[in-house]
Formats: C-alpha cells, sequence, structure tokens
C-alpha cells in the first residue's frame, strides 16, 4: 500500500460516514488528541464539541499529526480536521494534503447537517463564525486540490471522480 492521502475536511462533508462505508478510509477525530478525556466512557465525541471546560491534551496538536503520519501506513484515505493550525504546519513541512470544503451558499445545508448529528449550539455559532473565513484561508493554502460539496455532489461523489475510491 502506498502512503496514505491526506484529506482536511470542514465539518458536515460526510468525513464520517465515508469512514464507515469504506475500511480503507480513516475519519481521525482530532478530539481524541487536543482533549484528555482520562476517565471517560462511551464517548460521543459530536456532543462534546463545543462543550467548555474541557482540558487540553499538553501534546496537542503534535501528537495529532503523529497520529496522522502513522495512519498514513495503514489507510488509503485520512481525514482530518481542517483547521488553520494543521494547514500551516502541512504547508510549512512540505506534507501533501487536498481540502474539501463545503459551497459557500450551503451554509443552511451545513447547520442541519451539524444539527442532526447532535453539535451543540455554542459549537454551531462558532462553525458559521470561521465559514467564509475558513474557505478564503483554504484557498490560499498550498493544498494540492480544494473538491467543493453541497447538496448535489458529495464528497464520495468527487472521490470516484477523482479515482481515490
Amino acid at each position: 500500500m502506498s502512503k496514505g492521502i491526506i484529506i482536511a475536511g470542514f465539518a458536515t462533508v460526510g468525513k464520517t460516514y465515508l469512514s464507515k462505508k469504506y475500511k480503507n478510509i480513516l475519519d481521525l477525530e482530532s478530539s481524541k488528541y487536543k482533549y484528555d478525556y482520562t476517565g471517560y466512557k462511551n464517548i460521543d465525541y459530536e456532543k462534546l464539541k463545543g462543550t467548555l471546560g474541557r482540558k487540553e491534551n499538553k501534546e496537542w496538536p503534535y501528537n495529532y499529526y503523529k497520529a496522522i503520519e502513522e495512519e498514513q501506513k495503514n489507510y488509503d484515505i485520512i481525514f482530518v480536521q481542517l483547521n488553520l493550525q494543521h494547514l500551516n504546519y502541512f504547508d510549512r513541512n512540505n506534507i501533501e494534503y487536498y481540502i474539501v470544503y463545503p459551497s459557500l451558499d450551503s451554509w443552511e445545508w451545513v447547520k442541519q447537517r451539524s444539527i442532526e448529528r447532535g453539535n451543540n449550539k455554542r459549537w454551531l455559532n462558532r462553525l458559521e463564525n470561521v465559514f467564509e473565513e475558513y474557505y478564503i484561508e483554504s484557498k490560499k493554502s498550498k493544498c494540492k486540490e480544494l473538491f467543493i460539496v453541497n447538496e448535489k455532489t458529495s464528497l464520495e461523489d468527487i472521490l470516484k471522480e477523482k479515482k481515490f475510491i
């Protein structure tokens, strides 16, 4: 197997769905690395997003980058959190990656998908506040390609078209 492809994806674009559907795809949830969940059991990371008071892991974000690198050996595609800090790290270290983003006219679709998966209002407000900014910054990044999804074009459609799956 060749080195796994890194795809940084904005929330709600279908990362988790595809990782459940395809054995060669991993959605590397960042919360597991960003926060210290010692003592927690049966964590629903989606519902915890935006929750105040979580203790940050002192090894963040480098523990996440190490996990990404390790998982590239095990999966063909690794979906990672689209975070400007991560994009800067990839760019500085010449790490090849792609970005998947919702079309800018699809905020209501993104909002509805967030609600359906159980994200709280605080997290949703933060997501709305960065919706356009992250798109603009993504366009400035050194990503290999920026994929746009919406209600009519899914991430799965794009990955099939690109022959990634």
